[in-house]
């Protein structure tokens, strides 16, 4: 009785741990890219000012720049999805002595 009690517990425990896992590794490399992205940034200004009549350079800019915000709204959809999500459930469920008096 005591080996299906325990396999009970485990297989839930196990999967929290491999997702908890997986979130902080997806995290770090998020962390990554913002902090490369962070350092490419002066080299960009730089390249603004040397040319500061180029075309070609203000299209690249700007095609970087859109990048960066796309990153951004991905980021900021994934926070806000997963922020909703857990809060909507929040409410749902009534706490078991508020269903008895009901």
């Amino acid at each position: 009785m005591a080996d299906g009690a325990t396999n009970t517990f485990q297989g839930p425990l196990k999967f929290l741990l491999q997702a908890a896992s997986a979130l902080t590794a997806a995290f770090e490399k998020v962390v990554k890219i913002l902090g490369d992205v962070g350092l490419i940034l002066p080299s960009f200004k730089q390249y603004a000012t040397l040319f500061p009549h180029s075309d070609g350079i203000r299209r690249v800019l700007c095609l970087f720049f859109e990048d960066i915000l796309n990153l951004y709204a991905v980021l900021l959809n994934i926070m806000t999805n997963r922020s909703t999500s857990s809060q909507c459930c929040k409410g749902d469920v009534e706490p078991a002595d508020q269903q008895a008096q009901d």
